[in-house]
């Protein structure tokens, strides 16, 4: 894991402290998937599943050129979007995400 503004492989945007421990800890073993440590960083909105939503890019914007890839993750329950399916909430924020400095290096998850 990097120190926070330090930089490295992966930058995380998530809801809540739930989604915080089970990715941190997920990346915090990465000879149990078959990968090589990974420097990243794991910041929580404050504002939850909406906020994740609303303001991915804005946030994640200022480490576009510190991290080599971003993922948004936040719950389609919640977010204020439910009538949306879980592809196009994705494919919305990846392209929001893009338009932000990510072009072909970030992810969402829902």
């Amino acid at each position: 894991m990097s120190s926070a503004g330090e930089g490295g492989d992966l930058i995380l945007l998530v809801a809540d402290r739930n989604m915080n421990a089970a990715l941190g800890g997920v990346l915090n073993r990465p000879m149990a998937m078959g990968i090589r440590q990974l420097m990243f960083e794991v910041l929580v909105h404050p504002q939850k599943d909406p906020g994740v939503l609303r303001h991915a890019p804005n946030v994640l914007r200022p480490f576009a050129g510190k991290f080599a890839y971003a993922m948004a993750v936040f719950d389609r329950e919640g977010c204020g979007r439910e009538v949306q399916g879980r592809k196009m909430l994705e494919a919305d924020m990846e392209q929001r995400l893009a338009a932000s400095g990510w072009a072909g290096r970030a992810k969402a998850v829902v």
